[in-house]
C-alpha cells in the first residue's frame, strides 16, 4: 500500500491517506499519536514477513 502524509492547513494535525484506495485510512490527529500508529503497522507487517520467512527452508544440512 502506498501512503502519504498529510497535514491539515495551519494546524499540526495529521493524517495518512491511502493512494490504493483514495482515502485517508486515519483522521487527522497530533504527529505523535499518528507515529504510534504507523508504527504498529510497520511492527505488524514486518512481523508477517518474518513468521513467512522462517516457514521456508533454504537448504537442509547435516
Amino acid at each position: 500500500m502506498a501512503r502519504e502524509l498529510h497535514k491539515k492547513k495551519n494546524k499540526e494535525l495529521y493524517a495518512i491517506y491511502s493512494t490504493v484506495v483514495d482515502d485517508y485510512i486515519t483522521s487527522f490527529i497530533p504527529l505523535n499519536e499518528l507515529r504510534e500508529i504507523w508504527l504498529q503497522d510497520l511492527i505488524k507487517e514486518a512481523k508477517e514477513k518474518l513468521d513467512r520467512w522462517l516457514k521456508e527452508v533454504d537448504k537442509e544440512v547435516e
